[in-house]
Protein backbone atom coordinates (compact mmCIF):
# COMPACT_ATOMS: atom_id res chain seq x y z
CA UNK A 1 0.00 0.00 0.00
CA UNK A 2 2.87 2.37 0.90
CA UNK A 3 4.66 1.68 -2.39
CA UNK A 4 1.42 2.25 -4.28
CA UNK A 5 0.77 5.61 -2.58
CA UNK A 6 4.39 6.64 -3.13
CA UNK A 7 3.93 5.89 -6.84
CA UNK A 8 0.77 8.03 -6.88
CA UNK A 9 2.58 10.92 -5.24
CA UNK A 10 5.55 10.57 -7.63
CA UNK A 11 3.21 10.67 -10.64
CA UNK A 12 1.50 13.69 -9.14
CA UNK A 13 4.79 15.55 -8.69
CA UNK A 14 5.88 14.71 -12.25
CA UNK A 15 2.55 15.93 -13.58
CA UNK A 16 2.79 19.17 -11.61
CA UNK A 17 6.37 19.73 -12.83
CA UNK A 18 5.35 19.20 -16.43
CA UNK A 19 2.44 21.61 -16.00
CA UNK A 20 4.66 24.27 -14.51
CA UNK A 21 6.96 24.03 -17.53
CA UNK A 22 4.22 24.12 -20.16
CA UNK A 23 1.53 26.11 -18.38
CA UNK A 24 -0.88 28.53 -19.91
CA UNK A 25 -1.75 31.60 -17.85
CA UNK A 26 -4.98 31.24 -15.84
CA UNK A 27 -4.00 33.63 -13.09
CA UNK A 28 -1.30 36.22 -13.87
CA UNK A 29 0.36 39.04 -12.03
CA UNK A 30 -2.32 41.44 -13.19
CA UNK A 31 -4.52 43.13 -10.62
CA UNK A 32 -6.97 40.68 -9.00
CA UNK A 33 -9.97 41.73 -6.98
CA UNK A 34 -9.13 40.15 -3.61
CA UNK A 35 -12.42 41.48 -2.21
CA UNK A 36 -14.07 38.56 -4.00
CA UNK A 37 -12.26 36.17 -1.63
CA UNK A 38 -15.12 34.41 0.12
CA UNK A 39 -17.84 35.58 -2.26
CA UNK A 40 -17.05 33.63 -5.42
CA UNK A 41 -18.88 30.60 -6.80
CA UNK A 42 -18.62 27.50 -8.98
CA UNK A 43 -21.65 26.46 -11.03
CA UNK A 44 -21.62 22.96 -12.51
CA UNK A 45 -23.93 22.02 -15.36
CA UNK A 46 -23.90 18.30 -16.25
CA UNK A 47 -24.58 17.55 -19.91
CA UNK A 48 -25.12 14.39 -21.91
CA UNK A 49 -22.04 13.72 -24.04
CA UNK A 50 -24.12 12.67 -27.05
CA UNK A 51 -27.19 14.91 -26.96
CA UNK A 52 -25.74 17.75 -24.84
CA UNK A 53 -28.99 17.75 -22.90
CA UNK A 54 -29.14 18.30 -19.14
CA UNK A 55 -28.37 15.31 -16.91
CA UNK A 56 -30.22 15.60 -13.61
CA UNK A 57 -29.59 13.57 -10.47
CA UNK A 58 -26.55 12.46 -8.55
CA UNK A 59 -24.33 14.15 -5.97
CA UNK A 60 -21.23 16.36 -6.38
CA UNK A 61 -18.55 17.07 -3.77
CA UNK A 62 -16.30 20.16 -3.78
CA UNK A 63 -12.92 20.16 -2.00
CA UNK A 64 -10.62 23.22 -1.77
CA UNK A 65 -7.07 22.22 -2.63
CA UNK A 66 -5.30 25.60 -2.40
CA UNK A 67 -5.96 29.23 -1.63
CA UNK A 68 -4.78 32.32 -3.51
CA UNK A 69 -2.26 34.50 -1.70
CA UNK A 70 -0.27 37.62 -2.67
CA UNK A 71 3.28 38.32 -1.50
CA UNK A 72 4.68 40.46 -4.25
CA UNK A 73 3.11 38.01 -6.66
CA UNK A 74 0.07 35.76 -6.72
CA UNK A 75 0.44 32.08 -5.84
CA UNK A 76 -1.75 29.10 -5.00
CA UNK A 77 -0.80 27.61 -1.63
CA UNK A 78 -2.17 24.30 -0.25
CA UNK A 79 -4.79 24.55 2.49
CA UNK A 80 -6.06 22.23 5.20
CA UNK A 81 -5.26 18.54 4.84
CA UNK A 82 -3.53 19.22 1.53
CA UNK A 83 -0.80 21.11 3.39
CA UNK A 84 0.78 17.84 4.60
CA UNK A 85 4.53 17.43 4.03
CA UNK A 86 3.95 14.37 1.82
CA UNK A 87 2.04 16.40 -0.76
CA UNK A 88 3.37 19.49 -2.58
CA UNK A 89 0.98 21.67 -4.49
CA UNK A 90 3.13 24.72 -5.22
CA UNK A 91 1.55 25.92 -8.44
CA UNK A 92 3.31 29.30 -8.26
CA UNK A 93 0.38 30.94 -10.01
CA UNK A 94 1.05 29.31 -13.38
CA UNK A 95 -0.99 26.19 -13.98
CA UNK A 96 -3.10 24.36 -16.51
CA UNK A 97 -5.65 22.37 -14.57
CA UNK A 98 -7.33 20.64 -17.51
CA UNK A 99 -5.17 17.52 -17.21
CA UNK A 100 -7.51 14.65 -16.10
CA UNK A 101 -4.58 12.64 -14.71
CA UNK A 102 -3.67 15.48 -12.35
CA UNK A 103 -7.26 15.67 -11.08
CA UNK A 104 -7.37 11.87 -10.66
CA UNK A 105 -4.11 11.94 -8.65
CA UNK A 106 -5.38 14.70 -6.35
CA UNK A 107 -8.68 12.79 -5.90
CA UNK A 108 -6.78 9.59 -5.02
CA UNK A 109 -4.76 11.49 -2.42
CA UNK A 110 -7.94 12.91 -0.86
CA UNK A 111 -9.60 9.48 -0.72
CA UNK A 112 -6.52 7.90 0.88
CA UNK A 113 -6.56 10.57 3.62
CA UNK A 114 -10.37 10.53 4.03
CA UNK A 115 -10.49 14.24 3.17
CA UNK A 116 -14.04 15.44 2.58
CA UNK A 117 -15.60 18.65 1.31
CA UNK A 118 -19.03 20.15 0.66
CA UNK A 119 -21.72 18.13 -1.18
CA UNK A 120 -24.58 19.29 -3.37
CA UNK A 121 -27.43 17.44 -5.04
CA UNK A 122 -27.69 17.92 -8.81
CA UNK A 123 -31.17 19.19 -9.61
CA UNK A 124 -33.37 17.93 -12.42
CA UNK A 125 -31.88 20.55 -14.73
CA UNK A 126 -28.42 19.09 -14.21
CA UNK A 127 -27.17 22.02 -12.11
CA UNK A 128 -25.37 22.27 -8.78
CA UNK A 129 -23.97 25.54 -7.37
CA UNK A 130 -21.37 26.15 -4.68
CA UNK A 131 -21.33 29.74 -3.40
CA UNK A 132 -19.43 31.87 -0.86
CA UNK A 133 -16.09 30.38 -1.91
CA UNK A 134 -12.60 31.75 -1.20
CA UNK A 135 -10.27 32.29 -4.14
CA UNK A 136 -8.18 29.23 -4.89
CA UNK A 137 -8.10 25.80 -6.53
CA UNK A 138 -10.93 23.30 -6.16
CA UNK A 139 -11.49 19.60 -6.87
CA UNK A 140 -14.94 18.49 -8.10
CA UNK A 141 -15.83 14.80 -7.54
CA UNK A 142 -19.09 13.03 -8.37
CA UNK A 143 -19.94 10.81 -5.42
CA UNK A 144 -23.23 9.46 -6.82
CA UNK A 145 -23.88 9.16 -10.53
CA UNK A 146 -27.15 10.09 -12.20
CA UNK A 147 -29.44 7.24 -13.18
CA UNK A 148 -28.41 5.76 -16.50
CA UNK A 149 -25.03 7.52 -16.59
CA UNK A 150 -21.43 6.68 -15.79
CA UNK A 151 -19.63 8.37 -12.91
CA UNK A 152 -18.11 11.70 -13.90
CA UNK A 153 -14.31 11.84 -13.78
CA UNK A 154 -12.85 14.29 -11.20
CA UNK A 155 -11.75 17.71 -12.48
CA UNK A 156 -10.06 20.86 -11.08
CA UNK A 157 -11.30 24.47 -11.17
CA UNK A 158 -9.49 27.74 -10.28
CA UNK A 159 -11.02 30.92 -8.93
CA UNK A 160 -10.49 33.35 -10.52
CA UNK A 161 -9.86 32.20 -14.06
CA UNK A 162 -8.84 34.61 -16.78
CA UNK A 163 -10.89 34.86 -19.96
CA UNK A 164 -8.98 37.18 -22.30
CA UNK A 165 -8.41 40.35 -20.29
CA UNK A 166 -11.15 39.57 -17.77
CA UNK A 167 -11.01 37.63 -14.52
CA UNK A 168 -14.00 35.39 -13.81
CA UNK A 169 -14.94 34.92 -10.15
CA UNK A 170 -18.17 33.02 -10.76
CA UNK A 171 -16.93 30.06 -12.75
CA UNK A 172 -19.21 27.88 -14.91
CA UNK A 173 -18.18 24.28 -15.61
CA UNK A 174 -20.10 22.12 -18.10
CA UNK A 175 -18.61 18.62 -18.03
CA UNK A 176 -19.96 15.94 -20.40
CA UNK A 177 -21.08 12.59 -18.99
CA UNK A 178 -21.56 9.33 -20.84
CA UNK A 179 -24.66 7.17 -20.62
CA UNK A 180 -24.56 3.51 -19.68
CA UNK A 181 -26.17 0.67 -21.53
CA UNK A 182 -29.28 -0.84 -19.87
CA UNK A 183 -28.28 -3.39 -17.28
CA UNK A 184 -29.79 -6.85 -17.10
CA UNK A 185 -31.39 -7.18 -13.64
CA UNK A 186 -30.46 -9.99 -11.28
CA UNK A 187 -32.90 -12.16 -9.31
CA UNK A 188 -31.84 -13.65 -5.98
CA UNK A 189 -33.74 -16.00 -3.65
CA UNK A 190 -34.31 -14.91 -0.07
CA UNK A 191 -32.75 -17.36 2.44
CA UNK A 192 -35.17 -19.92 3.86
CA UNK A 193 -36.78 -19.61 7.28
CA UNK A 194 -36.30 -22.64 9.54
CA UNK A 195 -38.79 -22.82 12.42
CA UNK A 196 -38.64 -25.38 15.22
CA UNK A 197 -40.78 -26.10 18.28
CA UNK A 198 -38.97 -27.21 21.42
CA UNK A 199 -40.96 -29.35 23.87
CA UNK A 200 -39.97 -29.58 27.55
CA UNK A 201 -38.90 -33.16 28.19
CA UNK A 202 -38.84 -34.03 24.49
CA UNK A 203 -41.58 -35.04 22.05
CA UNK A 204 -42.17 -38.29 23.95
CA UNK A 205 -43.67 -36.20 26.75
CA UNK A 206 -46.27 -34.60 24.47
CA UNK A 207 -49.73 -36.13 24.05
CA UNK A 208 -51.28 -36.79 20.65
CA UNK A 209 -53.59 -33.84 21.22
CA UNK A 210 -50.64 -31.55 21.94
CA UNK A 211 -48.80 -32.76 18.85
CA UNK A 212 -51.86 -32.10 16.69
CA UNK A 213 -52.26 -28.65 18.24
CA UNK A 214 -48.61 -27.77 17.50
CA UNK A 215 -49.08 -28.75 13.85
CA UNK A 216 -51.94 -26.28 13.37
CA UNK A 217 -50.44 -23.43 15.47
CA UNK A 218 -49.92 -20.27 13.39
CA UNK A 219 -46.68 -18.27 13.62
CA UNK A 220 -46.08 -14.85 12.04
CA UNK A 221 -42.87 -13.37 10.65
CA UNK A 222 -42.07 -9.85 9.39
CA UNK A 223 -39.81 -9.30 6.37
CA UNK A 224 -38.98 -5.56 6.32
CA UNK A 225 -37.00 -3.36 3.90
CA UNK A 226 -34.98 -0.61 5.61
CA UNK A 227 -35.55 1.78 2.70
CA UNK A 228 -38.77 2.35 0.70
CA UNK A 229 -36.79 2.20 -2.56
CA UNK A 230 -35.67 -1.40 -1.98
CA UNK A 231 -37.50 -4.10 -3.97
CA UNK A 232 -39.57 -6.64 -2.04
CA UNK A 233 -39.75 -10.45 -2.45
CA UNK A 234 -42.14 -11.97 -4.95
CA UNK A 235 -43.49 -15.52 -4.68
CA UNK A 236 -44.45 -16.96 -8.06
CA UNK A 237 -47.23 -19.13 -6.61
CA UNK A 238 -48.73 -16.31 -4.58
CA UNK A 239 -48.30 -18.26 -1.34
CA UNK A 240 -45.66 -20.01 0.71
CA UNK A 241 -45.02 -23.70 1.04
CA UNK A 242 -45.46 -25.69 4.28
CA UNK A 243 -48.99 -24.36 4.82
CA UNK A 244 -47.92 -20.71 4.89
CA UNK A 245 -49.23 -17.60 3.18
CA UNK A 246 -48.55 -13.89 2.74
CA UNK A 247 -50.91 -12.30 5.25
CA UNK A 248 -50.22 -8.71 4.19
CA UNK A 249 -47.73 -6.70 2.16
CA UNK A 250 -46.86 -3.00 1.96
CA UNK A 251 -44.08 -1.10 0.23
CA UNK A 252 -41.60 -1.94 2.97
CA UNK A 253 -43.03 -4.89 4.94
CA UNK A 254 -44.35 -8.39 4.27
CA UNK A 255 -46.12 -10.39 7.00
CA UNK A 256 -45.82 -14.16 6.60
CA UNK A 257 -48.06 -16.70 8.35
CA UNK A 258 -46.89 -20.30 8.72
CA UNK A 259 -48.43 -23.32 10.47
CA UNK A 260 -46.40 -25.66 12.65
CA UNK A 261 -42.67 -26.27 12.39
CA UNK A 262 -40.55 -26.79 9.30
CA UNK A 263 -38.74 -24.89 6.54
CA UNK A 264 -40.40 -22.45 4.15
CA UNK A 265 -39.31 -20.13 1.34
CA UNK A 266 -40.02 -16.40 1.38
CA UNK A 267 -39.62 -15.73 -2.35
CA UNK A 268 -37.22 -14.01 -4.75
CA UNK A 269 -36.08 -10.40 -5.13
CA UNK A 270 -35.22 -8.72 -8.44
CA UNK A 271 -32.55 -6.00 -8.31
CA UNK A 272 -32.38 -3.49 -11.17
CA UNK A 273 -29.72 -1.14 -9.79
CA UNK A 274 -26.29 -1.31 -8.19
CA UNK A 275 -26.02 -0.70 -4.46
CA UNK A 276 -26.32 -2.23 -1.00
CA UNK A 277 -29.76 -3.38 0.15
CA UNK A 278 -30.69 -4.09 3.79
CA UNK A 279 -33.65 -6.07 5.18
CA UNK A 280 -34.69 -7.41 8.58
CA UNK A 281 -36.44 -10.69 9.43
CA UNK A 282 -38.05 -11.28 12.84
CA UNK A 283 -40.82 -13.30 14.47
CA UNK A 284 -43.95 -11.51 15.69
CA UNK A 285 -44.87 -12.67 19.22
CA UNK A 286 -48.27 -14.34 19.50
CA UNK A 287 -50.63 -15.13 22.38
CA UNK A 288 -50.62 -18.93 22.21
CA UNK A 289 -48.92 -21.61 24.28
CA UNK A 290 -45.39 -20.62 23.26
CA UNK A 291 -42.30 -18.65 24.19
CA UNK A 292 -41.47 -16.85 20.92
CA UNK A 293 -37.98 -16.33 19.50
CA UNK A 294 -36.82 -12.67 19.92
CA UNK A 295 -33.94 -12.97 17.42
CA UNK A 296 -33.73 -10.22 14.77
CA UNK A 297 -31.77 -10.90 11.59
CA UNK A 298 -30.26 -8.32 9.21
CA UNK A 299 -29.97 -9.40 5.58
CA UNK A 300 -27.61 -7.53 3.23
CA UNK A 301 -27.31 -7.78 -0.56
CA UNK A 302 -24.40 -6.09 -2.37
CA UNK A 303 -25.34 -5.70 -6.04
CA UNK A 304 -22.53 -4.85 -8.51
CA UNK A 305 -22.23 -4.21 -12.22
CA UNK A 306 -20.47 -6.89 -14.24
CA UNK A 307 -20.29 -5.92 -17.88
CA UNK A 308 -23.82 -5.17 -19.06
CA UNK A 309 -25.55 -7.06 -16.24
CA UNK A 310 -25.91 -6.96 -12.50
CA UNK A 311 -24.69 -9.62 -10.07
CA UNK A 312 -25.15 -10.19 -6.35
CA UNK A 313 -21.54 -9.89 -5.23
CA UNK A 314 -22.31 -10.57 -1.57
CA UNK A 315 -25.20 -11.87 0.54
CA UNK A 316 -24.75 -11.91 4.32
CA UNK A 317 -26.92 -12.38 7.42
CA UNK A 318 -26.08 -10.72 10.74
CA UNK A 319 -27.75 -11.11 14.14
CA UNK A 320 -28.94 -8.18 16.24
CA UNK A 321 -27.68 -5.38 13.98
CA UNK A 322 -26.20 -4.74 10.54
CA UNK A 323 -22.74 -5.12 12.11
CA UNK A 324 -23.65 -7.95 14.49
CA UNK A 325 -22.31 -11.53 14.50
CA UNK A 326 -22.28 -13.17 11.08
CA UNK A 327 -24.52 -16.20 10.52
CA UNK A 328 -22.54 -19.00 8.90
CA UNK A 329 -25.55 -20.81 7.38
CA UNK A 330 -27.62 -18.74 4.95
CA UNK A 331 -30.94 -19.39 6.76
CA UNK A 332 -33.10 -17.64 9.34
CA UNK A 333 -33.57 -19.94 12.33
CA UNK A 334 -36.31 -19.41 14.91
CA UNK A 335 -37.02 -21.66 17.90
CA UNK A 336 -40.30 -21.59 19.82
CA UNK A 337 -40.78 -23.27 23.22
CA UNK A 338 -44.12 -25.00 23.79
CA UNK A 339 -45.82 -24.62 27.18
CA UNK A 340 -49.04 -26.66 27.46
CA UNK A 341 -52.28 -24.89 28.41
CA UNK A 342 -50.67 -21.51 28.92
CA UNK A 343 -53.49 -19.42 27.47
CA UNK A 344 -55.56 -21.50 25.07
CA UNK A 345 -57.32 -24.86 25.10
CA UNK A 346 -55.78 -27.33 22.65
CA UNK A 347 -58.94 -29.26 21.79
CA UNK A 348 -60.94 -26.09 21.28
CA UNK A 349 -58.30 -24.70 18.91
CA UNK A 350 -58.14 -27.96 16.95
CA UNK A 351 -61.93 -28.04 16.48
CA UNK A 352 -61.91 -24.38 15.43
CA UNK A 353 -59.23 -25.12 12.86
CA UNK A 354 -61.24 -28.01 11.43
CA UNK A 355 -64.30 -25.79 11.17
CA UNK A 356 -62.35 -23.21 9.19
CA UNK A 357 -61.05 -25.87 6.81
CA UNK A 358 -64.56 -27.25 6.26
CA UNK A 359 -65.99 -23.82 5.51
CA UNK A 360 -63.19 -23.08 3.05
CA UNK A 361 -63.78 -26.35 1.23
CA UNK A 362 -67.53 -25.77 1.03
CA UNK A 363 -66.99 -22.24 -0.26
CA UNK A 364 -64.65 -23.50 -2.99
CA UNK A 365 -67.06 -26.31 -3.92
CA UNK A 366 -64.39 -28.93 -3.44
CA UNK A 367 -64.33 -32.12 -1.36
CA UNK A 368 -67.57 -32.20 0.63
CA UNK A 369 -66.36 -34.90 3.00
CA UNK A 370 -64.43 -32.64 5.26
CA UNK A 371 -62.67 -32.96 8.58
CA UNK A 372 -65.95 -32.40 10.45
CA UNK A 373 -68.01 -34.98 8.54
CA UNK A 374 -67.79 -37.57 11.29
CA UNK A 375 -70.29 -40.55 11.04
CA UNK A 376 -71.98 -42.20 13.99
CA UNK A 377 -69.47 -44.45 15.69
CA UNK A 378 -71.28 -47.78 15.73
CA UNK A 379 -70.01 -51.31 15.26
CA UNK A 380 -71.85 -51.50 11.93
CA UNK A 381 -70.44 -48.16 10.74
CA UNK A 382 -67.03 -47.60 12.37
CA UNK A 383 -65.22 -44.33 11.52
CA UNK A 384 -62.38 -44.35 9.01
CA UNK A 385 -59.72 -41.74 9.54
CA UNK A 386 -57.09 -40.70 7.01
CA UNK A 387 -54.76 -38.00 8.28
CA UNK A 388 -57.10 -35.34 9.70
CA UNK A 389 -60.06 -36.15 7.37
CA UNK A 390 -62.84 -38.54 8.33
CA UNK A 391 -64.60 -40.50 5.62
CA UNK A 392 -68.16 -41.57 6.26
CA UNK A 393 -71.75 -40.53 5.90
CA UNK A 394 -71.96 -36.81 5.25
CA UNK A 395 -73.61 -34.57 7.82
CA UNK A 396 -74.32 -30.87 7.90
CA UNK A 397 -73.49 -28.23 10.51
CA UNK A 398 -74.76 -24.64 10.85
CA UNK A 399 -73.16 -22.20 8.44
CA UNK A 400 -72.13 -18.76 9.73
CA UNK A 401 -73.48 -15.75 7.87
CA UNK A 402 -72.33 -12.48 9.39
CA UNK A 403 -72.86 -12.76 13.14
CA UNK A 404 -75.78 -15.25 13.12
CA UNK A 405 -76.04 -19.00 12.60
CA UNK A 406 -78.12 -20.26 9.67
CA UNK A 407 -79.14 -23.89 10.00
CA UNK A 408 -79.98 -26.18 7.14
CA UNK A 409 -82.88 -28.67 7.31
CA UNK A 410 -80.61 -31.65 7.89
CA UNK A 411 -79.75 -32.35 11.53
CA UNK A 412 -76.50 -31.11 13.03
CA UNK A 413 -73.82 -33.61 14.04
CA UNK A 414 -74.11 -34.93 17.59
CA UNK A 415 -72.21 -33.24 20.36
CA UNK A 416 -68.93 -35.13 20.74
CA UNK A 417 -67.97 -33.39 23.96
CA UNK A 418 -67.33 -36.15 26.54
CA UNK A 419 -69.66 -36.13 29.56
CA UNK A 420 -67.73 -35.87 32.81
CA UNK A 421 -68.26 -38.82 35.16
CA UNK A 422 -70.57 -38.49 38.17
CA UNK A 423 -68.27 -37.70 41.06
CA UNK A 424 -70.94 -37.97 43.92
CA UNK A 425 -69.44 -40.25 46.63
CA UNK A 426 -71.34 -43.54 47.40
CA UNK A 427 -71.03 -45.60 50.64
CA UNK A 428 -69.05 -48.82 50.53
CA UNK A 429 -71.03 -51.80 52.02
CA UNK A 430 -69.20 -54.75 53.64
CA UNK A 431 -68.91 -57.66 51.27
CA UNK A 432 -70.10 -60.22 53.95
CA UNK A 433 -73.43 -58.42 54.31
CA UNK A 434 -74.48 -59.59 50.92
CA UNK A 435 -74.71 -63.46 51.94
CA UNK A 436 -76.07 -64.12 55.51
CA UNK A 437 -76.32 -67.94 55.65
CA UNK A 438 -72.61 -68.48 56.27
CA UNK A 439 -72.94 -66.34 59.38
CA UNK A 440 -75.67 -68.57 60.86
CA UNK A 441 -73.76 -71.76 60.04
CA UNK A 442 -70.61 -70.54 61.72
CA UNK A 443 -72.58 -69.34 64.76
CA UNK A 444 -74.21 -72.79 65.13
CA UNK A 445 -70.87 -74.59 64.97
CA UNK A 446 -69.53 -72.21 67.60
CA UNK A 447 -72.41 -72.90 70.00
CA UNK A 448 -72.06 -76.70 69.50
CA UNK A 449 -68.36 -76.64 70.34
CA UNK A 450 -69.10 -74.57 73.43
CA UNK A 451 -71.69 -77.12 74.73
CA UNK A 452 -69.34 -80.06 74.12
CA UNK A 453 -66.64 -78.27 76.06
CA UNK A 454 -68.87 -77.71 79.08
CA UNK A 455 -70.04 -81.38 79.14
CA UNK A 456 -66.51 -82.77 79.02
CA UNK A 457 -65.47 -80.47 81.84
CA UNK A 458 -68.32 -81.81 84.09
CA UNK A 459 -67.46 -85.45 83.40
CA UNK A 460 -63.83 -85.19 84.30
CA UNK A 461 -64.43 -83.15 87.42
Amino acid sequence: MTNRMSKVYMNLMLALTAILLTASLCVSADEIDMSRDGSSSIRVHLMDKTTEGAVGGGTLELLQIAGLSFDGEYAFLPVGEFGRPDFSFDLSGRTDLSDPELAASVSAYADARNITGVTQQVNRYGRAEFTGLPLGVYLVVEREAADGYQTLKPFLVTIPCKDGDTYIYDVDASPKVEGVSPLEPVTEAVPEVVKTIAIPGGKSKASNTSMEYMKISVFEFAFTALDPSYPMPVNSTGSLDQGGNVESKTGTEMILQVEGSGTFEVGKIEFAREGDYYYTVSEIPGDGNYDYDPTKYFLKYSVKREGDKLVVAEKTIHVGSANGPLVSDAVFTFSNRYRKHLRVDEEEEIESHKTILRLIEEENGENKKTVLDVPDETEENPPKKTGSTYEGEEQKIPLRTGSSDVEEETPTPPDRTPTPPDRTPTPNLPQTGQLWWPVWVLAGFGALFLIIGLIRRKIYR
